[in-house]
C-alpha cells in the first residue's frame, strides 16, 4: 500500500483513508523489526554505541529533510531513518525511572500542561520583563518553563489520584481510619 502511495500519490480522501496507504509501511516495518527481535540486537550494543548510531541516524534524517529530500520515496526513507533513530534511542533509555513515571502519568500531563504552560510562561515573562514570544524562543527559559510545567503536572497527578481518581481511570483507594 505504501509503495502504491509513493508511486501514485492519492488525493485527500474522506476519513484520512489516503493516510492508511501512506503510513501502513511503518506498521509493516515495525512488525518486521519486532519479529526479528530488533530491540534485543540493539540492547547487545553498548550504550555509547546505541547513542552514537541514533545521533548519526538523526543527523542523516535532518540533513535529508534540510536538503528538501522528503517527497516521493525519499519521504519514506527519510521518515524511516528518523523512526529507527527514535526507536534505538528509546531502547537505549528504556530503564529510566523519571521517564517511566512521566509515561505513566502522561494522560494527566496531556490534559493539564496547556494552561499550566501558558501561566508559567507568562509569570517568567513578567519576572524578566520580556514578551512571552521572547521567553518561548529562548532555549534556557523554555527548559525552565518545561521543568516547572512538568512539576506542576506531577502535583496535579497526585491531587487527582487522591481526590478524584476516577477521572483518570483509577479506582478510589480505601483510606483506613
Amino acid at each position: 500500500m505504501s509503495a502504491i502511495y509513493v508511486i501514485v500519490p492519492l488525493p485527500s480522501l474522506p476519513w484520512g483513508i489516503d493516510r492508511a496507504f501512506r503510513y501502513i509501511g511503518f506498521y509493516t516495518i515495525g512488525t518486521i523489526l519486532f519479529r526479528t527481535k530488533f530491540d534485543e540486537k540493539v540492547r547487545k550494543l553498548r550504550i555509547p554505541c546505541e547513542l552514537i548510531i541514533s545521533v548519526i541516524l538523526f543527523a542523516i534524517s535532518f540533513l535529508l529533510s534540510y536538503k528538501g529530500l522528503y517527497t516521493g520515496i525519499m519521504w519514506f526513507i527519510t521518515a524511516m531513518i528518523g523512526t529507527v533513530a527514535v526507536l534505538i534511542l528509546s531502547i537505549s533509555i528504556n530503564r529510566n525511572c523519571i521517564l517511566e513515571y512521566l509515561g505513566k502519568i502522561s494522560l494527566t500531563i496531556l490534559c493539564t500542561h496547556g494552561p499550566v504552560y501558558r501561566i508559567v510562561a507568562k509569570i517568567i515573562a513578567v519576572m524578566f520583563k520580556l514578551s512571552t514570544d521572547v521567553v518561548r524562543e529562548n532555549l534556557l527559559l523554555a527548559i525552565i518553563i518545561t521543568a516547572f510545567t512538568l512539576e506542576i503536572c506531577v502535583i496535579a497527578q497526585h491531587i487527582i489520584s487522591r481526590f478524584i481518581p476516577w477521572i483518570i481511570g483509577q479506582e478510589k483507594s480505601r483510606v483506613s481510619m
